[in-house]
């Protein structure tokens, strides 16, 4: 690990320093685009005109008219403006952000440019008289201004224009920062700062730079009842790269210059090209046939041959939150194709997407053939670790119904399924969002507000909720089992103590969890005793191997002992529900083997921190962890988790932040910010540097020991889960996991562990029987699930015979179930000769 990054991850003693293992996962990121709301920091372009606000008609007349580049061809009231940069405090002083502007421009007219805070600029300038420069065999006249952010929460730099040459309106602006004039006269395009930030990422999604959120509804969208969410006219948005700006929003009601605008395609794979980085291209939902194919036959044409693209159709269709447009138009569009179809909510726009998705994935496929080249196609990504079992399998949501595409097969037209062309499997891999205001977490929040002193201290024990039972062979989940067995654990600081499942029932009862642990527990020497509703006496739990060095309430304190958890699919756990350790068991190990399954690459679209919206009065301890030591260290941690899992590549939320205030999503908190500065860009880079593309990693999560998995054209694994068996003093257990009896006991045969399983599911048993010096032989078969109340599935008991394979139908597990238990014994006066029990199977069908 370098010098600077190990310097700017020093933790004390309860967050070590980041080390950063060989990686399996490719380092990508989102790439930040500009704010149609607030300060608009981010620049892209070396003209930062592309990033300002539309022009509008402050009097609202419904007269001021627009030519093919958005520039306005006549002044319909007093004049007609635009907001050519909006900056924060947080650029404040930085180039080139701000500082000194050279404003070039075409055609005659009386424009000012004021300052919100500096007031007029330029007063009433006659572009007629500007001194002009030729550049690349063009005259454009200019005017030099030098901007600044005051005081203000956020400086604006407007252009008014006052009259027109009819025939000559002002065209072909550009705002150039001075640092960046001689690369403007070269013909360059982006801001080399953001080359420079961009170039060390090995893939860049360009989601917000295609606007793939949003749509051109017919209506007044979220702000008023009506709206029927279609796409008047879905071609509006793509503009060539002669428009005057990419931003979307400006003005009043009237304003006709309000449309979503994508970056021009070409854009999109010029960038790719400069920072040698694959793209991924979200296609917007309203997207015609006719325009993705030349998408598809432009970037197959002009990106370097070295590069991949991957396509993926829209962003979280699944997404009901406001702002998400494009899960309100795929649901529109589901129930007006699919004939009888009446189903609403997110497994509805996952029978859309499955049916237009794959239809255009096929289109650009063909344009991508027609030149010899490789595309990659992703499956809608899900956000969520509720969507899959524990098993791999998935519950009936929004994937399952994705890969099942049941409507369109229905429509037999020709449709490929999802599974005949996507590539790539999608998931968003966040940490801590559990912990925003109003969420199932927020208690935790507050609590660490009200405990802690200092934003910076608040970080760190933040940092040790999330990290809790990260690291599985230090954590010890105490659950009532240990009424009757005490856990037996050597002591140590950097253990992780799990008592939810312990104190449920006298949580349920009353018992706040953050505050009241010592109501119901006691640390004797080096023995934790438990008595609460469960056990009415003092009662030993935990035994140390020595007296440890922490007291009870310091354990407490260090996040080190947690009472604190939650219930998802009928299991307890301690800590928080966007934990790293749930996000692992619940969410990372089963997407990522029910990806291998389908036999899709395995990445996230998304990903990283997600403690945003704070609680009252904890902006300070949530800036303190996003933009601090604390924050970086969990990611640190987060991505090579994920490497372990087999997450083949990682794409961060975001680039750089685009706004003020709680926008951390940026790696960086701006564009050329130094990394040394920011640590969460140190961690990315790092990890990024770590990437060994020869480091292939197997199954990790339920579905490693599978030895027979299989999935059909809709989604539908099958999985066969090896039984292994314990030998005992009568059993003897050969390699190949046969195990024979032949000493006519009654002793029992029984499993090495009990089998993991997921309730609901249906399961079958079966195994082959081997008998010697005998013809026959009687055996008894018990199985029973285990999880909530144990269920015997059955109870057999007959003869069995040489050469015969015995199955036994376990039926539908239930709900809670999460083991199953399984013991063979011989019964009957007559138990002579050998019995050898083989090829022992669990098998599911997971739908």
């Amino acid at each position: 690990m370098d010098s600077d990054l190990a310097q700017a991850l020093a933790f004390d003693a309860s967050l070590p320093a980041f080390e950063q293992q060989a990686s399996a996962t490719r380092i990508g990121a989102n790439v930040g685009w500009f704010s149609p709301s607030g300060a608009n920091n981010l620049v892209i372009f070396i003209n930062q005109l592309k990033g300002a606000r539309p022009w509008d008609d402050p009097d609202n007349t419904g007269r001021m008219v627009l030519d093919e580049n958005g520039y306005p061809t006549n002044v319909p009231g007093k004049y007609v403006v635009s907001s050519l940069l909006l900056r924060s405090q947080d650029v404040a002083g930085i180039a080139p952000h701000t500082g000194r502007f050279r404003l070039y421009g075409q055609g005659i007219g009386l424009f000012s440019l004021t300052s919100s805070s500096q007031g007029t600029l330029a007063q009433k300038v006659n572009t007629a008289y500007l001194p002009s420069e030729e550049i690349g065999g063009v005259s454009y006249w200019y005017v030099d201004v030098d901007f600044e952010v005051g005081t203000e929460q956020i400086a604006k730099l407007n252009m008014l224009i006052y009259s027109l040459r009819q025939g000559e309106h002002l065209h072909a602006l550009s705002l150039v920062h001075e640092s960046h004039l001689k690369a403007f006269r070269a013909g360059e395009v982006f801001a080399p700062e953001l080359i420079k930030d961009l170039q060390h990422y090995e893939a860049l999604r360009l989601m917000d730079w295609m606007r793939a959120n949003r749509i051109e509804e017919d209506g007044d969208g979220w702000r008023k009842e009506g709206s029927d969410w279609t796409s008047p006219n879905p071609e509006q948005r793509y503009v060539s790269p002669e428009y005057y700006t990419f931003n979307n929003i400006a003005g009043g009601a009237k304003n006709e210059s309000r449309f979503e605008v994508s970056a021009p395609i070409e854009y999109v794979v010029e960038l790719a090209n400069e920072t040698e980085a694959d793209p991924w291209i979200n296609l917007p939902v309203d997207v015609t046939d006719d325009r993705a194919a030349r998408l598809g036959s432009y970037v197959a044409q002009h990106l370097d041959p070295d590069l991949v693209p991957r396509w993926e159709y829209g962003n979280e269709l699944f997404n009901t939150s406001r702002g998400f447009e494009g899960y309100r138009y795929a649901l529109r569009e589901a129930h007006t194709v699919f004939k009888g179809y009446h189903e609403d909510g997110p497994v509805a726009a996952a029978e859309w997407a499955a049916y237009r998705g794959p239809h255009l994935y096929q289109i650009l496929d063909h344009a991508f053939d027609d030149h010899g080249r490789e595309a990659r196609f992703v499956a809608p990504g899900w956000a969520f670790s509720g969507s899959l079992r524990p098993d791999g399998s998935l519950t009936n949501g929004y994937l399952v119904r994705y890969f099942r595409a049941e409507q369109s097969r229905k429509m037999r037209d020709g449709t490929p399924l999802p599974l005949d062309v996507v590539t790539d499997y999608s998931v968003a891999m966040y940490f801590g969002g559990t912990l925003a205001d109003g969420r199932p977490d927020a208690a935790v929040a507050d609590h660490v507000l009200k405990t802690v002193k200092g934003a910076e201290a608040q970080a760190d024990t933040l940092a040790r909720w999330i990290l809790f039972g990260a690291d599985e062979d230090r954590l010890a989940r105490l659950s009532p089992a240990q009424l009757d067995t005490p856990l037996q654990m050597p002591w140590s600081e950097t253990l992780d103590i799990g008592v939810t499942e312990l104190i449920w029932k006298d949580i349920q009862a009353g018992l706040d969890p953050l505050t009241e642990l010592d109501h119901v527990l006691r640390l004797q020497g080096n023995v934790l005793q438990y008595k609460g509703r469960r056990a009415s006496r003092w009662t030993d739990v935990l035994v140390f191997d020595r007296t440890p060095s922490r007291s009870l309430a310091q354990m407490i304190s260090a996040t080190q002992l947690v009472g604190y958890g939650n219930q998802l699919f009928g299991e307890i756990f301690p800590g928080l529900r966007s934990g790293l350790y749930i996000s692992e068991k619940f969410r990372l190990e089963a997407h990522a083997d029910y990806a291998r399954a389908l036999g899709l690459n395995f990445v996230a679209y998304e990903g990283g921190s997600h403690v945003a919206y704070p609680v009252k009065g904890g902006f300070d301890m949530y800036e303190a962890f996003n933009e601090g030591r604390a924050g970086a260290y969990v990611l640190a941690r987060w991505l090579q988790t994920m490497s372990q899992n087999g997450l083949s590549e990682y794409m961060h939320f975001m680039s750089h932040s685009r706004t003020n205030d709680a926008d951390w999503w940026g790696a960086q908190a701006y564009v050329g910010q130094d990394i040394t500065a920011a640590p969460k860009a140190l961690v990315l880079r790092e990890a990024a540097a770590a990437y060994d593309p020869l480091l292939k990693l197997g199954m990790t999560g339920p579905m490693t020991g599978a030895t027979v998995l299989a999935h059909t054209s809709t989604g539908e694994v099958i999985t066969d889960m090896p039984v292994e068996w314990a030998p005992n003093a009568a059993w003897q257990v050969a390699r190949d996991g046969t195990a024979t009896e032949t000493t006519g006991t009654a002793t029992q045969l029984k499993l090495s562990e009990t089998l993991p399983v997921q309730g609901g599911y249906a399961y079958r048993f079966s195994f082959d029987v081997g008998l010697d010096a005998t013809k026959a032989t009687e055996l008894r078969v018990v199985v029973r699930a285990l999880g909530g109340e144990p269920t015997e599935l059955i109870r057999w008991q007959g003869d069995v015979k040489d050469g015969a394979r015995m199955e036994f139908d376990l039926g539908t597990l239930p709900i809670e179930s999460r083991l199953l238990m399984i013991v063979l014994q011989r019964v009957g006066k007559d138990r002579k000769g050998g019995l050898s029990i083989g090829n022992s199977k669990l098998a599911a069908e997971s739908f």
